[in-house]
């Protein structure tokens, strides 16, 4: 059970520091403990030094991965390819948010920077900067929703953060010697490796940690309101708590006393944990190969296996 992995860490994750929160479980027995529920800091230095104590698993709750049609026009073998180049030489500007429609290229391909002028700003400059159909800029795993990874603009946008994530934390750790899944094999496969990265999306195990896919998680008041069901979760999934995060789950997830808003990046933290947990429970996870796209290009959500 579990794939061998010893530690198990969640991040949620955004383009400002305070939006980036980290949950870490270890080992203990046959079942968790959480550890750790904290700001995440470089985990470009703390991933490596868990790694030094037992192997780990570390999700990520942005895109690792591209569309398969945007992969096909940049001439490389593949993903792996890309992040490697990302930052330098012809894919120096990779990252760089264009601020106007004619600046939209495949070297380039994240838009817009800003809003603009009401209209102006389209989802079609995309695809006539790109010669794709939105239709083609949306990976496997995305056809149920979500935004489409190089549009930057709106609360549902996840442009900004990936580049950030993959720039700054996936990118280095990987020059290191961390192994990406699905692109290097199934969880099987990789679970002698001392570190492990995926892409998670929280919102996919709401049903089965929070007993609800609707979940208003910037409201502390709502979020007290799942106490039970997540509690319930803990417990099926032989994951023990210490007192400051069951604390915080009471709580709501307050940023502070008596508040009614809550911190959701916090909150997305703890539950992408606990889907981690719970997906590394079900053999089909542990065995995944999700096809030669997802393979080469796409990627996979750790707990969005069918």
């Amino acid at each position: 059970m579990g794939a061998g992995f010893d530690i198990v860490v969640h991040s949620d994750w955004g383009a400002l520091p305070a939006a980036r929160w980290s949950a870490v479980a270890s080992r203990a027995g046959d079942g968790w403990r959480v550890v750790l529920l904290e700001p995440a800091g470089d985990l470009t230095v703390r991933l490596p030094a868990l790694s030094a104590t037992g192997r780990v698993l570390a999700g990520f709750d942005f895109p690792i991965g591209v569309p398969a049609s945007y992969g096909a026009l940049t001439g490389l073998d593949g993903f792996e390819d890309l992040l490697a180049r990302i930052g330098a030489g012809a894919w120096a500007d990779w990252g760089l948010v264009c601020r106007e429609a004619g600046q939209i290229s495949v070297h380039r391909p994240f838009y817009p920077q800003s809003g603009g002028v009401k209209g102006t700003v389209k989802k079609a400059h995309l695809e006539t900067g790109l010669g794709l159909t939105l239709a083609d800029l949306r990976r496997g795993c995305e056809a149920g929703g979500g935004e489409i990874l190089f549009w930057t603009l709106g609360p549902k946008s996840v442009g900004k953060a990936a580049i950030h994530g993959l720039e700054t934390t996936v990118q280095p750790l990987c020059a290191e010697g961390a192994r990406l899944w699905p692109f290097h094999g199934s969880l099987a496969n990789l679970a002698s490796t001392r570190l492990v990265l995926a892409e998670t999306y929280p919102a996919l195990s709401y049903a089965s940690i929070c007993g609800t896919k609707m979940v208003d998680k910037g409201n502390a008041l709502s979020l007290r309101r799942l106490t039970v069901k997540v509690m319930e979760s803990c417990a099926r999934l032989g994951v023990e708590l210490p007192d400051p995060v069951a604390a915080r789950i009471t709580a709501g997830f307050e940023v502070s006393e008596g508040s009614a808003k809550a911190n959701s990046d916090e909150f997305d933290a703890l539950i992408g944990l606990l889907g981690m947990i719970e997906a590394l429970g079900r053999p089909e996870v542990i065995t995944h190969e999700p096809g030669p796209e997802p393979v080469r290009w796409e990627g996979w959500m750790l707990n969005g296996v069918p």
